[in-house]
Order: C-alpha cells, then structure tokens, then sequence
C-alpha cells in the first residue's frame, strides 16, 4: 500500500470528524436556542396551565420552571415555582415536592402561597404513609408540618383539613406506641414496653388510646414490683375516668387481694357500666390507699323522725 493513498485516507477520516463536529456544534447551538427563546410571561405561564390540565404534569412542571428562569423577577416567578411543585404532587413526585416547597418557604417566608405550601408538603408526607407495621415517619413529619402550618396560620383556608388528618394521624401514631407496647408486655420486657405507653401518656392525650396505656402502664409497674408506681398511674386513671373500663381492670390488678369481695368486671368492648351507684366508688378506695388498709365500710343508722321520736 502506498504512503499516498495512507495520507489520503486519514485527510479524508480527518475532514470527516470535523464536519461531525461542527454538525453536532450546530445541532447544539440550535437546539440552545430553541430552548432559550424569549417569550413573554403570560405566553409561557398558559403553556404551562395547558400542559397541566392535559394531564402532563412533567412537561407542565419544566414549563412552569422556564416562566422562573425567563422572568425571575415577574410577580409569576413565585406563582410558577409552586404551581411546578403543584404539577410534580399531580405526578406523585412527592420527594421533589417536598424539596421544592421547603425551598420556597425559606426563599419567600412572607408570601401569602406559604400556607399553602405547608399544606401540600404535609400532603405529600401523609399521602406516602404506609401500614401501621412499618416505619412511621412519614406520619411523624406530616404531624410536625400540619402542626407547624396550625401553629403559623390557624385561620387560613388550609387549617380545618390539616386539623383533621392531626387528628387521624395522632390516633395513628398512639396506636402504633400501643401495638409496640403489647408486644414487648407480652414477651413481659416490662422495661420495654413502659416507655411506649408513657409516650402515649405523654404525648397522644387527646386519642382514644389514653385509658389503656394508663392500664398498661399499672400492668408494667406490677411487673417490675414497682406497686407504689402501679398505685399513682391508677389512681391517675379513676380520675380522669372514673367509668372506664380500664380503670375497673387496674383496680383489680393492684389490690387482687382485696377485691374478692368487689364486683370489679372484666373490660369488654361494650364496657363495664356505670360504676356511679356503688356506696364506695373506686376513687374513694384508691383515695385510701396512701392512708393506711382499706376499712371496711361502717353500717349506716337512718335517723329516726320528729314523728317516731315523740311516738
């Protein structure tokens, strides 16, 4: 092969690759100029709109993302960044959401959209919460944002809904404690099991749970030996509930030995009725408790009349 025909051929493969360059330069620089074409705010702000209500909430979010970088200083720019975190909610993109919006608050901490952007952050946290036998996070950090959001703006539009799903996932979270606690009283780790109830005490004392982590509570106490403790926690339950259930079951548990003589029930998911008819309530026994033994209860003398006495 010839020295002349090797020099031609790499001159040729040389042009080549230069003409493939300059066509991908241009290719690029055409398409950085489509993508950067200047439009007008109103223009790219209905693009957007259109886009989203088409269902195509990717594409609507870049487009609303472009009114930002074409217009930052337009009264849009800051409509557009939540309307893009908006668009990113509808395609389930919660993460981005959420670093989206809390990117936003912090940018724009007075602007009226910052309510509304706690709520669609706590949103996407509830929305992405799971089983009850899995980790709970998610349910903690939409509590945190729908308290921050009642805490800040109570009396915005956002405030009754957030309310609400405080409520559910409050209930939520003291259930969890509570299977928890359960299953660590049920292996009897006393130790480990106290510190869920208590946190249900503690923390969830608005919830349905509350009576029953008190009993819990006395339930772990009498395993540990700790009956002074088990005394206090019952005697906190008859007072705030002197007709639950519960507190008919830790009367029981704690003085077993006197209350062979005492109707106590068996809590049941219908109750035990009213305990209002007793001649001694369960709080005037526990009331007792820190003086001394249980006396019996004297018998009453009725009280004889004007009529009988001069009879």
């Amino acid at each position: 092969m010839s020295e002349s025909f090797i020099n031609k051929s790499l001159k040729a493969v040389s042009l080549k690759s230069v003409l493939l360059s300059v066509l991908a330069l241009a290719a690029c620089s055409t398409t950085e100029e489509k993508a950067y074409q200047e439009r007008s705010v109103e223009e790219l702000y209905n693009q957007a709109m259109d886009k989203l209500e088409e269902g195509r909430f990717t594409d609507a979010s870049e487009a609303f993302d472009e009114v930002e970088r074409q217009h930052p200083y337009s009264p849009w720019a800051t409509k557009a960044q939540v309307m893009a975190a908006f668009s990113l909610y509808k395609g389930q993109k919660y993460d981005q959401v959420i670093a989206s919006l809390e990117s936003f608050s912090q940018l724009h901490p007075a602007h009226p959209d910052v309510p509304y952007a706690l709520y669609m952050t706590g949103l996407c946290y509830y929305e992405q919460i799971g089983p009850s036998s899995r980790d709970q996070k998610d349910a903690e950090d939409a509590l945190r944002t729908f308290n921050e959001l009642l805490r800040r703006f109570p009396n915005t539009a956002y405030a009754l809904d957030a309310k609400q799903k405080a409520i559910l996932l409050r209930d939520a979270l003291a259930g969890k404690s509570m299977d928890i606690g359960r299953y660590y009283l049920d292996k009897k780790a006393f130790q480990a099991a106290l510190p869920r109830f208590q946190e249900v005490v503690s923390r969830f004392q608005t919830t349905k749970h509350v009576e029953e982590a008190h009993y819990r509570m006395v339930e772990c106490y009498v395993g540990m030996g700790l009956r002074e403790q088990a005394l206090k926690t019952a005697a906190v339950l008859g007072h705030n509930y002197p007709g639950s259930s519960w507190y008919a079951e830790a009367y029981s548990l704690v003085e077993a030995e006197k209350v062979s003589t005492f109707d106590a029930k068996i809590p049941t998911s219908e109750g035990v009725g009213s305990v209002q008819d007793r001649d001694e309530t369960f709080m005037d026994r526990l009331q007792n408790w820190n003086k001394g033994a249980l006396k019996k209860k004297k018998p009453q003398v009725k009280e004889s009349s004007n009529e009988e006495a001069h009879s």
